[in-house]
């Protein structure tokens, strides 16, 4: 049975189920039930590795609605690689005949995209440990990234930013703050999207990294009235000048918390029609 994603975003603002669910289903050309099929699967094997103690701690960093499927006895178990794939794809329901090789290369094509996305919300650190406690040939899907640098700004920092300037509630600041961020993502080259992604805290990368997924890591040249239009899409508004005011909010809480030359610099492709909402 799918899963609402609307019931999944009580109590966790900055832990959005949704976008996990949505990230996965973009990296693994998955449909959204069936990418939920895939991040339980993964997330319930891979907890049987697990102590007790790194279960909670993981527990603690993912989305509300994952972390049921931590919940496993024991201190964890030590499958091959191909035990902990034939484990996942049994879990999705994916029908493996002997020596299928087909059945297995998807589920481990799911359980790279579910890792990937996991590697959103853990330190480098956090993901080197995690390895460790994985089969041998499954940490090569679990890559330790290299270290980010520090975020300059705090994400609820970030979000009470947006929520004052538009006079929004916590839950519409940071629908608006994801929204714009996807939207631009979309609008602009991977590389300054990369750049973007290392002064932003972690909670935001996912609505970056969706963007840079649906335009393939080249910039889309769409204008501001395209731009406003995709807000007001992923916000979940009829009205353009609402959509217009989250988009000036969400990028004056930009000019307000981030390094003005690295923020020009990134947001140098952008035409002069934007300068408005840019605050430039």
């Amino acid at each position: 049975m799918a899963i609402d994603p609307q019931a999944a975003l009580a109590d966790e603002p900055l832990r959005r189920y949704d976008r996990f669910v949505a990230l996965v289903s973009d990296l693994a050309s998955l449909s959204l039930p069936e990418a939920e099929l895939a991040v339980r699967a993964v997330v319930e094997t891979m907890a049987e590795h697990l102590s007790d103690d790194q279960r909670r701690e993981l527990a603690g960093r993912l989305p509300k609605t994952v972390r049921p499927w931590l919940d496993q006895p024991g201190v964890g178990e030590q499958l091959r690689h191909a035990a902990f794939l034939h484990r996942v794809a049994e879990r999705e329901g994916i029908s493996l005949a002997r020596h299928d090789r087909a059945g297995l290369k998807a589920a481990e094509r799911h359980a790279s995209a579910v890792f990937e996305v996991v590697q959103l919300v853990l330190a480098p650190d956090e993901v080197a440990a995690l390895a460790e406690r994985l089969p041998e040939e499954a940490r090569k899907l679990l890559r330790p990234s290299q270290r980010r640098p520090r975020p300059v700004v705090a994400a609820d920092a970030f979000v009470e930013r947006v929520g004052e300037a538009c006079r929004f509630d916590r839950e519409q600041a940071l629908r608006a703050t994801e929204a714009v961020l996807e939207t631009l993502a979309e609008r602009l080259a991977a590389g300054e999207v990369d750049d973007l992604e290392a002064l932003l805290p972690g909670e935001f990368h996912p609505a970056l990294e969706l963007g840079k997924l649906h335009s393939g890591g080249k910039a889309s040249r769409f204008d501001l009235e395209e731009f406003v239009g995709r807000v007001a899409d992923r916000v979940g508004t009829t009205s353009h000048s609402d959509a217009l005011d989250a988009t000036r909010c969400a990028f004056r809480a930009l000019r307000e918390t981030l390094p003005q030359k690295a923020l020009d610099d990134i947001l140098a492709e952008l035409p002069r029609e934007y300068d408005g909402v840019l605050g430039r």
